[in-house]
């Protein structure tokens, strides 16, 4: 019984479970008023660049105030977006954010969930983006997501591997001696990183989302 009566539709007089919406004359908060709250937040530019099997994302935005970060989703031929990674948010009149990602399919669709202090959320607009070369098909990592060990195989000798978190910080790296390794990550905290697989004379080959549980 903490709403405001004058946001109630005249169409929704029960609530998700079929109870009535008012009680004690004031309406009940649920699911539908906080669907409906914008965040204080405009995103003004939402694009992406390509290099290679490698995407830079970059978004402008206006006017952020009490915003808690940003999260990247992304979704591959199977449909469901998942997150990615996790950019914190400046909260200043103008902002620009970027993330970096090697994309592993021909066409990947990327999308921002703006994420408040208080936990509400906004979708921005879905923004589809192709590559022309796959060449870290063969790689993979497992388990996926992962708690104190991770298996990467479909390596060569001489690749580095390094293991950035959602600040760009670079917690583990590498050099490869065989196809395959095995890398701990007892010292990783739980969250969304990418390991990132560089040529041995430093070219990026791959990146991959990797969830540390």
């Amino acid at each position: 019984d903490a709403g405001d009566n004058t946001l109630l539709p005249a169409d929704l007089l029960s609530d998700l479970d079929g109870n009535e919406r008012i009680g004690d004359g004031t309406v009940d908060m649920g699911a539908y008023e906080f669907g409906s709250v914008p965040l204080n937040v405009a995103l003004t530019r939402f694009s992406a660049t390509i290099s290679g099997c490698s995407v830079h994302l970059l978004w402008h935005t206006a006017n952020e105030t009490e915003l808690s970060h940003y999260e990247v989703e992304a979704a591959g031929a199977a449909g469901d977006f998942k997150p990615i990674g996790r950019v914190k948010a400046l909260n200043q009149d103008r902002s620009t954010y970027y993330f970096d990602i090697g994309q592993e399919e021909a066409t990947v669709y990327y999308r921002l969930r703006s994420v408040s202090k208080d936990g509400a959320g906004d979708y921005s607009n879905i923004l589809p983006v192709s590559v022309a070369c796959y060449p870290a098909a063969a790689i993979t990592a497992y388990p996926n997501p992962a708690t104190q060990l991770l298996h990467v195989a479909g390596l060569a000798a001489g690749q580095t591997l390094q293991l950035i978190d959602v600040y760009g910080r670079s917690l583990i790296q590498e050099t490869i001696a065989d196809a395959k390794t095995s890398i701990s990550l007892t010292s990783c905290l739980p969250g969304i990183y990418q390991l990132i697989v560089s040529s041995a004379s430093g070219e990026r080959i791959a990146g991959l989302p990797i969830v540390v549980q």
